[in-house]
């Protein structure tokens, strides 16, 4: 779901490298879902063995019919795609103080 792999994010925190910031936020909305799971299962009372970096990861992957057939983590990968597209437009616009439609796509 983050398209990083592991080895890249040890090898990067080894060095003392920073990730780009698309890459952060991918690992950071992980992270969240992971703790959206593993607050859902302890409030259940049913925690005990529950790996919810696992759960995540795997039903990310599994299309569900409340999503139309749909994977959770191709919606997601789309909405990371969405909101970086609109920070892009945001920088765009705030940064230089420019309207919209003053901006020239080549």
């Amino acid at each position: 779901m983050t398209g990083l792999a592991r080895a890249t994010v040890e090898r990067k925190l080894a060095k003392g490298d920073r990730l780009s910031q698309n890459k952060s936020e991918r690992l950071v909305g992980f992270a969240e879902l992971v703790g959206q799971a593993q607050t859902m299962v302890r409030e259940s009372g049913n925690a005990r063995a529950f790996n919810a970096a696992h759960w995540m990861a795997e039903w990310l992957e599994q299309p569900h019919p409340a999503l139309g057939g749909q994977k959770p983590g191709d919606l997601y990968a789309a909405v990371s795609a969405s909101l970086a597209c609109l920070e892009t437009l945001v920088h765009l616009t705030g940064a230089r103080g420019l309207p919209l439609n003053s901006i020239v796509i080549s």
